[in-house]
């Protein structure tokens, strides 16, 4: 094992494990947040908020222009070539756009309420909502920026910490109070604001203190063409990721009620937790791979890539397992009226499980020198996600839209990997990718007779059944025997988290 490896192994081990530490605490936050709104708003207005909050998703894309992407590309690059004035340079850049792009895209979205509210929604009640997602797009704006460059200095936990653990506990405080204020829809709205205001004023000042903000340095947009250039194609990635990810709750909110839309973003939400753990790696992997491509570690490469798919899938086949095999017993804690969406959470959570088992490999395409391919996959995937969801939702409603997403992400994913494949030269799964798969066909097992002999929905005993779903995996994968790679990456983890709990 190279020094490099270890190095960069450790580099990933440690903000990975900061981030999984900090995001098992605000998935937490983020079910107890999501089922607090479910419960107190109602379907119907959860529904509404559920669509604006949509909406400043897809604008957010035109706002940042592709920059979230290109900091961790290009700062991993400079930063490790130690061309600090061009780093400076481009975060000036960053924040000129975003504060240009997310301006106009406010006054559009007020200008065009009347237009967006009734004749594309048909919900005349979103129309005085918007101009208060106008300001949280805004902010979102700035806060995608900065997820960006706290990845591209390789310290992504400290934005996890900040936007995905105090925010929410924020958001939740502030919500109860205005919910007894006599603020319902409103209150959620209101509480959104200023919870995320106050979490980019602390990230700039976070970021502030690494020095690298400089406002005397003026972006020199002629030595950034490069960076530009890739921001454009991954602007096209984000529009097209959108179109795949989340366009469903869109194309949902034109045909169906509210409520059938509060129902697919509550599924869709929890389904996203198969992904819990690719993120959490993906979060400081993106400025890794950049800096091992570009500096001709490609073997290093190669190895870490294959180390980290076989451990998200330890990761993420016992929560899989849980999602599909629990699915009516946990949308019941959000309230009863979404137990019906059980079927669209199974779908959703294989979809995404597809998503996780194959690792980073978009990441792999874009932060090298093939991010072309990631638009191209982008373009084709999103229009079979989209037709399918105009074909089959008006035939079978929510259901038909989580059949069509996890159709176009199990699709997009099986073609990323071929492209990885034959574009890096990269195959990341061996023999020893055999051992998980067998504690994850034994784990069904063993949970599946659980269930059928004793089931509840009492929300402790389902919690416990994800303890038990985990213990199972481990214990088999224990007696099958540990890969060491594996086992030293996972330690390196274990270590990271123990230090932060």
């Amino acid at each position: 094992m190279s020094n490099d490896y270890k190095k960069y192994l450790k580099i990933t081990a440690k903000q990975s494990g900061l981030t999984f530490s900090i995001r098992v605490i605000s998935y937490i936050l983020s079910f107890f947040l999501q089922a607090l709104f479910a419960r107190l708003l109602g379907s119907n207005n959860y529904g509404l908020y559920a669509l604006g909050f949509n909406l400043v998703s897809m604008a957010i894309i035109f706002t940042t222009f592709g920059m979230p992407s290109a900091m961790p590309r290009f700062l991993g690059e400079f930063l490790g070539k130690k061309e600090y004035n061009k780093s400076k340079s481009i975060i000036n850049a960053g924040f000129l756009i975003v504060s240009l792009t997310s301006v106009l895209a406010f006054f559009v979205l007020i200008i065009f309420k009347n237009t967006i509210s009734i004749k594309i929604f048909n919900k005349p009640e979103l129309e005085k909502l918007l101009p208060y997602f106008g300001l949280i797009l805004i902010i979102n704006s700035f806060l995608s920026l900065f997820s960006g460059l706290f990845r591209g200095i390789k310290k992504p936990s400290k934005f996890s910490f900040h936007k995905d653990l105090n925010e929410r506990i924020i958001r939740i405080g502030l919500f109860i109070g205005l919910y007894y204020l006599g603020f319902r829809l409103f209150g959620a709205i209101i509480s959104t604001i200023m919870s995320n205001l106050i979490i980019m004023i602390i990230l700039f000042y976070e970021f502030y203190k690494t020095k690298l903000i400089d406002f005397s340095v003026k972006p020199k947009f002629s030595e950034l063409k490069d960076v530009f250039k890739y921001s454009l194609t991954m602007f096209f990635v984000g529009v097209t990721s959108f179109l795949l990810n989340q366009v469903n709750i869109t194309i949902s909110g034109m045909y169906l009620e509210s409520s059938k839309v509060a129902i697919y973003s509550i599924s869709n939400t929890i389904a996203t937790l198969s992904t819990f753990f690719l993120t959490s790696i993906n979060s400081v992997f993106a400025a890794v791979i950049s800096e091992l491509f570009h500096t001709n570690k490609f073997e290093d490469l190669k190895k870490l890539y294959s180390t980290i798919i076989r451990l998200i899938i330890i990761f993420t086949t016992p929560l899989t397992i849980w999602l599909t095999m629990y699915s009516k017993e946990i949308l019941n804690f959000f309230g009863k009226e979404y137990i019906n969406g059980y079927i669209v959470l199974v779908f959703l959570a294989l979809g995404q499980f597809a998503n996780a088992v194959v690792g980073p490999n978009g990441l792999m395409l874009a932060m090298t020198k093939y991010q072309k391919f990631s638009l191209i996959n982008g373009i084709l995937i999103a229009t079979l996600n989209i037709s399918l969801n105009i074909i089959l939702i008006p035939k079978l409603g929510i259901v038909g839209s989580a059949i069509a997403g996890t159709t176009a992400i199990t699709s997009i994913n099986i073609l990323k990997s071929i492209e990885v494949y034959f574009l890096l030269k990269i195959q990341p799964y061996d023999r020893k990718i055999i051992k998980p798969i067998i504690s994850g066909i034994l784990t069904v097992i063993v949970i599946f007779v659980i269930k059928n002999l004793y089931n509840s929905f009492n929300i402790f005993f389902v919690g416990l059944m994800l303890i038990i779903s985990y213990s199972v995996f481990v214990l088999i994968q224990t007696i099958l025997r540990w890969d060491k790679d594996d086992l030293e990456l996972l330690k390196a983890l274990i270590r990271k988290i123990r230090n932060k709990v």
